[in-house]
């Protein structure tokens, strides 16, 4: 009886090993700014932004001159006592600061909208990832360089990828981000070719349309 209970416990151990072994958890990781600069939309957006503030600073720099010219205009008109000059460089100033917050406005709007379409591509890259992960039989992934501040967060104003805690393993991490990109430069092809299957068709019915017209 005690060697048929003892053969049992054996079975059940064994049992248990092979399975915590089949169970073997990996992690990955991916750069996720690399990631997301493969998109070529994500450029262009950017691009987009960076053009928009550049253009936004140079619409401000002459009314913050004006503004500035205003105000010491009017420390002089107080120091000679003359209210009526005063008021009126007071008027021309609110004018001026009404002017400034509205390019702002319009400004941050504009900027609003175009950070607003890079949550597409956040979700696609999203999808591809946890594909890959599937893929590649990877349990946990996490950004590759959890503590650094995010490109993305500096140009589009996402929130940086960072952890709350430390994770350690025993084995190194599998860099998944080749294999990322790999997929959305297919995904980049696949639109490519498909504009051009278009554009193709678009020209060859318009040449069709000029014979029958000659005809």
């Amino acid at each position: 009886m005690r060697i048929k209970c003892l053969m049992l416990l054996l079975l059940s151990c064994s049992f248990l090993i092979s399975k915590s072994e089949e169970t073997n958890s990996k992690y990955g990781v991916v750069d996720y700014d690399a990631a997301l600069l493969s998109y070529p939309e994500m450029i262009l957006i950017g691009q987009k932004i960076d053009s928009l503030q550049k253009k936004t600073v140079d619409q401000l720099a002459p009314k913050y001159q004006e503004l500035t010219q205003i105000n010491g205009e009017m420390d002089i008109a107080f120091q000679k006592s003359d209210s009526i000059k005063y008021n009126s460089l007071r008027e021309d100033g609110a004018i001026i600061y009404q002017e400034i917050k509205l390019i702002e406005q319009r400004a941050q709007k504009s900027e609003n909208e175009l950070k607003a379409q890079t949550q597409k591509y956040i979700n696609q890259l999203d999808t591809i990832i946890s594909n890959v992960g599937k893929e590649q039989d990877i349990t946990l992934i996490m950004p590759k360089s959890p503590a650094s501040v995010s490109v993305m967060n500096i140009m589009y104003g996402l929130p940086p990828m960072v952890l709350q805690k430390p994770l350690y393993y025993s084995e190194p991490a599998v860099d998944l981000t080749e294999i990322v990109i790999k997929k959305i430069e297919e995904r980049n092809k696949s639109i490519e070719s498909s504009k051009s299957a278009s554009s193709g068709k678009s020209a060859g019915s318009s040449q069709t349309s000029k014979n029958q017209k000659k005809k």
